[in-house]
C-alpha cells in the first residue's frame, strides 16, 4: 500500500465490555467477526492481554496513565497527579484527539478529555443525563430482570433512544461514533503527527441493534429480552431468556465488528496505514451465566472478565498475523505510544512498550511473568501461567456489603487458588490443598511494595 503523509501517527479503539470469547479470531465457532478477524490476520494478536483495573474508568486511568491504578483510585475523576498520556504527546507537536460515547469519562467532573487538543462526545449512551422526553417505549422484559442501578438506568436509556428511528442502522451509537472518527481522518489527514483515542461504549449493555442483527443468533424469539440484565446471581432467569440474552449479546459484537472493519476501510483509504500504529482492544469482559453470575459484580474476577482481545498493527507490519503470548495489560498501552512517537516514558509509569514484544526472537522483550488485577476495595487477582491467586479484603464492612447484594462469585468470600493447568475454567478453589499459595501472595505483596502502595491499601488485605 502507498504510503500516506509522511510523519506518525497512532489511533487507540477501545470497545466495551467485548468479550474476546466471542470473536472468531479468538476461537468462536459461531459469532460472527469478519472485520476483526481480518485485522487478526494483518496485526499482532495479543494471547494473554488482561485488564488491570476494573471497570471502566479504572481502567482508562491505567491507559491514561501507564499506571496500575486500584491501589490508589477507584471509579474516580482522572487528575494531574501522574503525568498523562496526551500530555506528554502534546509538547512534542503531537496532535491529539479523542471521540468518544462513553459518558462516564467526561461527566460529573471526570476530565478523561484532560490535555487532548480537541474532543467530540456524542450524547446518549446508557444514562448519560441527555433528555427528559417522557419514556414511550415498554420495557423488553420484567424490570426485576433488568438492571435498574442507580434507579431508573433503564428508563433513562429509553429516553435517551427515544427519536431514534429503530429500523435505520446509522441511528445507533456505534455507526454515530465511527462515522464521526471517519470524518475526523478525513479532515485532519494533513497533520503529520497524531494520536487520535476512540472510546466506544458499545457493545457494553443495553443490547439494541436493528435488523438482522437483533434476530441474527436467535430468529423467531418472542419473550422477554434482558437487553441489559441485572447484575448479580443468574438464577433469576430462564434458560430460554438466557439463551436469547446471549444472542442479543452477540449481535451487538457482529454489529460493532461492521463499524469498527468500515473505519479500518477508511484509515487505508486516506492512505494512512502505513504511517499508523493502531491498537483495538477492550476495557473487560462480562459474565453471562458462568460463575453463576450475570453481568459485572464486585466480586473475584474471572477469565470471562478480564482475559480481553488486543490487537496491535506497527507501520511496518511488524509481527503480522503472529500471536504473542505471554502477559500484558492496559498500563503497557501509554508506554508503547510513547514509544512509536520516541517521546520519553514517564518515571511514574508502571507499564513497559510492547513493541520490542514484537521483533523475532533474541530481539524480543520477554513478557512479565504475572497479571494483576482487582477493583478497588476488591478482591485482588495475581495470575501466573499455572496459578490463579486472589486475596480477599480483611474489612469486615466491604464483606458484609459484597455478601448482601450477592456479589461473591460462586459464593466465595474468602483467599482462592485456581490450579489452571487442572482447572483452566477457574472452579475449584484448590487453597487449602495446595501449597502455592504463600508463595504467590508474596510475590503479590512484593510487587505492591515496590510500587509504593499506600498503606491504608496493605491494611485492607491485612498485610501489616
Amino acid at each position: 500500500m502507498k504510503r500516506g503523509t509522511r510523519g506518525k501517527k497512532a489511533i487507540l479503539i477501545m470497545l466495551d465490555t467485548l468479550r474476546r470469547d466471542f470473536l472468531g479470531c479468538y476461537g468462536s465457532p459461531w459469532v460472527k467477526t469478519p472485520r476483526l478477524d481480518a485485522l487478526a490476520r494483518e496485526t499482532a494478536v495479543f494471547e494473554d492481554f488482561r485488564t488491570a483495573s476494573y471497570p471502566t474508568v479504572p481502567c482508562r486511568r491505567d491507559i491514561a496513565t501507564g499506571r496500575f491504578s486500584f491501589p490508589w483510585r477507584g471509579w474516580e475523576p482522572l487528575t494531574d497527579e501522574h503525568p498523562i498520556l496526551a500530555q506528554a504527546l502534546n509538547p512534542r507537536g503531537v496532535v491529539t484527539q479523542m471521540i468518544l460515547d462513553t459518558p462516564h469519562l467526561v461527566r460529573h467532573g471526570f476530565g478523561f478529555d484532560r490535555h487532548f487538543q480537541g474532543f467530540w462526545l456524542l450524547r446518549g449512551q446508557e444514562d448519560d443525563s441527555f433528555n427528559t422526553d417522557p419514556v414511550n417505549r415498554p420495557l423488553p422484559a420484567p424490570r426485576e430482570k433488568l438492571r435498574d442501578a442507580p434507579p431508573g438506568i433503564y428508563d433513562q436509556c429509553l429516553r435517551n433512544t427515544v427519536m431514534r428511528r429503530t429500523d435505520i442502522e446509522r441511528d445507533y451509537f456505534a455507526p454515530r461514533l465511527f462515522e464521526a472518527a471517519e470524518e475526523w481522518l478525513e479532515r485532519n489527514r494533513s497533520h503529520e503527527d497524531f494520536f487520535l483515542w476512540i472510546d466506544s461504549f458499545s457493545p457494553h449493555e443495553p443490547w439494541e441493534t436493528p435488523f438482522p442483527y437483533n434476530e441474527m443468533y436467535d430468529p423467531g424469539y418472542k419473550g422477554p429480552r434482558l437487553t441489559y440484565p441485572r447484575n448479580g446471581r443468574s438464577d433469576y432467569a430462564t434458560a430460554r431468556e438466557h439463551k436469547n440474552m446471549v444472542a442479543l449479546y452477540a449481535g451487538m459484537i457482529t454489529f460493532v465488528d461492521k463499524w469498527v472493519g468500515r473505519f479500518i476501510d477508511k484509515v487505508k483509504e486516506l492512505g494512512m496505514w502505513d504511517d499508523t500504529l493502531l491498537i483495538v482492544t477492550s476495557d473487560h469482559g462480562i459474565y453471562l451465566g458462568e460463575h453463576g453470575m450475570h453481568g459485572k459484580i464486585s466480586g473475584t474476577l474471572y477469565e470471562e472478565c478480564v482475559r480481553v482481545p488486543f490487537f496491535l498493527h506497527h507501520p511496518d507490519g511488524r509481527a503480522a498475523g503472529r500471536r504473542i503470548r505471554g502477559f500484558a495489560q492496559h498500563p503497557d498501552i501509554m508506554p508503547t505510544i510513547l514509544d512509536h512517537f520516541g517521546v520519553p516514558v514517564p518515571e511514574s509509569v508502571h507499564g513497559s512498550s510492547l513493541l520490542p514484544r514484537l521483533s523475532p526472537g533474541k530481539a524480543s522483550r520477554p513478557a512479565r511473568p504475572f497479571g494483576m488485577f482487582s477493583q478497588a476495595k476488591g478482591p485482588i487477582s495475581w495470575q501466573t501461567d499455572r496459578f490463579l491467586y486472589v486475596r480477599w479484603p480483611r474489612d469486615p464492612e466491604r464483606i458484609g456489603k459484597l455478601k448482601a447484594a450477592h456479589l461473591g462469585c460462586a459464593g466465595c468470600f474468602e483467599d482462592e487458588l485456581y490450579d489452571l493447568h487442572k482447572d483452566p475454567g477457574e472452579t475449584r478453589n484448590v487453597i487449602r490443598k495446595h501449597p502455592a499459595a504463600a508463595a504467590l501472595d508474596r510475590d503479590l505483596r512484593a510487587f505492591l511494595a515496590e510500587k509504593q502502595a499506600p498503606a491504608s491499601f496493605f491494611s485492607n488485605y491485612g498485610w501489616e
